[in-house]
């Protein structure tokens, strides 16, 4: 590219600003909306529940004590075989979710000795090495959907699972969150997202143009 006439270099450059710049966009991540239920998402619960209702996913605690009481898993770690890993993809920088605390009732069998609540968390096990695996502390969830994002650039091209987890503490209470909106994200900057092919054709004629320009000016 060094050998380039300059004309023509900066209409590369330019070109292939236009076709990169946009705002944050989302990846796909199978049902992330939870409109189709849980299609896509597998159940490794212990002895809570896991299920979908008005649009989105929920995970509740049951009846006793559980690190593992509920779990919502997509991916695989390499070792439960649920469905194929997901891909970070090349300049994927976040994952983006949203949880909220949908209720909390008694549960007679706990004595509510323990200093802390049930609680959320998120673990994201690479498939071919545990030592990229990231453990994410309970998030702070209130009854008010919230939008959460996590950093994911160290894992980048890597083959992940997604494992949202319940701990039920000895707390007296069986507690339900929601779940939505789970995607990866990307950051671009500008405000266009894809060149449209008009725009693509007619950079190819301005390229060709300044070629055979080039070349006359030359002679």
């Amino acid at each position: 590219m060094a050998n380039l006439p300059k004309n023509i270099l900066a209409v590369l450059i330019a070109f292939q600003t236009m076709l990169f710049c946009g705002v944050l966009h989302a990846s796909v991540i199978t049902n992330g909306d939870f409109s189709s239920g849980l299609d896509g998402w597998n159940d490794a619960s212990s002895t809570g529940t896991v299920g979908s209702e008005g649009g989105a996913a929920y995970l509740q605690s049951g009846s006793g004590v559980s690190p593992f009481s509920s779990i919502l898993v997509q991916g695989d770690d390499g070792s439960f075989s649920f469905n194929d890993a997901l891909l970070i993809a090349a300049d994927y920088e976040y994952l983006t979710f949203d949880l909220w605390q949908i209720s909390a009732d008694v549960d007679a069998s706990e004595t509510g000795a323990a200093s802390f609540d049930d609680s959320i968390s998120l673990i994201i096990y690479d498939a071919f090495d545990f030592n990229y695996d990231l453990y994410l502390a309970p998030f702070d969830v209130t009854s008010v959907q919230t939008s959460f994002m996590v950093d994911i650039t160290s894992l980048i091209g890597r083959s992940v699972a997604l494992s949202f987890e319940v701990s039920d503490e000895n707390d007296g209470f069986n507690s339900k969150f929601g779940l939505d909106n789970v995607a990866f994200l990307k950051s671009i900057v500008g405000p266009v997202p894809v060149s449209e092919p008009s725009t693509i054709a007619l950079f190819m004629v301005m390229l060709v143009s300044l070629v055979f320009g080039n070349r006359k000016f030359k002679k």
